[in-house]
Order: C-alpha cells, then sequence, then structure tokens
C-alpha cells in the first residue's frame, strides 16, 4: 500500500509548485519586457543623435566648400553686424544660405535660373542662423557661422538640441 501512496503522489504537481513556476516565468517575462522598452528608447536617442550629427556635417561641409570656392562674399560685410544670410559670388554664380522657415535653404542663381534645396533633412530643425566677416587676413576673408540643430523625432529627454560654431577662410 505505500507503493501505491509514493507513486501516485509523484504523479501531479502540487499547488506550491504551481505557484513558484508562474513566480518565476512572471519574473523571466517583466525582465525580458523591460529589456526590449529600454533597447527601444535606446535606438530611439541614438537615431536623433546621429541625425543631428550627419545633418551637421553636411552643412558644415556645404558651407566650408562654397565658401573656400567663392570669389567675393556680398553678405555680411566687412566689420559689420551678424546677418541671417550669406551671400556668395563665384564666377557668374552666386550662392545664398538663409533660413527658411525651420530649413536651411541653399540657393544656387547662375544667370536667370535659381535652383534652390533645403541642407538639413526633415529630421532636424536649423534655428539661431547667423553669418558674420570676420575680417580680412593677406586677402583672404574670415566667416563666423553660428547655427543650432533640433532633432523632430522627441526621445524620453524631449528633442535635442545642439549648437555650432565654424570659422571659415576664403581661399
Amino acid at each position: 500500500m505505500n507503493k501505491f501512496i509514493k507513486k501516485h503522489s509523484q504523479r501531479g504537481t502540487s499547488l506550491i509548485e504551481v505557484i513558484l513556476y508562474i513566480a518565476l516565468f512572471s519574473i523571466i517575462i517583466f525582465v525580458v519586457v523591460d529589456l526590449l522598452i529600454t533597447s527601444g528608447s535606446l535606438k530611439t536617442e541614438s537615431e536623433s543623435q546621429s541625425g543631428l550629427l550627419i545633418d551637421a556635417g553636411f552643412i558644415t561641409s556645404r558651407l566650408n566648400y562654397e565658401i573656400r570656392n567663392s570669389d567675393t562674399i556680398t553678405t555680411p560685410v566687412l566689420a559689420g553686424p551678424a546677418t541671417t544670410s550669406l551671400t556668395l559670388t563665384s564666377g557668374s554664380e552666386t550662392h545664398t544660405f538663409s533660413l527658411s522657415g525651420s530649413n536651411l535653404l541653399y540657393q544656387k542663381t547662375v544667370g536667370v535660373t535659381t535652383t534652390s534645396a533645403n541642407l538639413n533633412t526633415d529630421l532636424t530643425n536649423v534655428s539661431n542662423l547667423s553669418f558674420q566677416a570676420l575680417g580680412s587676413v593677406g586677402g583672404k576673408l574670415s566667416v563666423k557661422i553660428n547655427f543650432a540643430l533640433t532633432d523632430v523625432k522627441a526621445t524620453q529627454q524631449g528633442n535635442q538640441t545642439k549648437n555650432y560654431e565654424i570659422v571659415v577662410t576664403t581661399r
């Protein structure tokens, strides 16, 4: 009879075992869900920072290229106040950089034909744009450029804003 009771009691699971199993399973699920949520927010933040860096790199490269290859800088004037637009001439071409809403607008005019494009993507906004002619050393004009980039995609910390200041000298 003892053999029958021992075999019979070992076949099923007790209520305590079921409760322990559910508790352990709940803890594991909680940890996995928390990791997924954390990785999703980290992905959003890294995409935001990456977008800011890519746009800043492109904007500064384009400004650097156009200023270095320009013949004259029309706006801003030397020893004048900072302006919100930059106008350059290179041969028969006129290049203008200005703020249009929250975009950095680039316009290239050749004769009567004007082409324009935004230098920043839809993922960032440009603000606080200013250009200031610093001076001429040996016939080379330097321009100080300030602007701020803000990501459009809000993260847990809110929208990220980075301020940039560069100085470019003509060739």
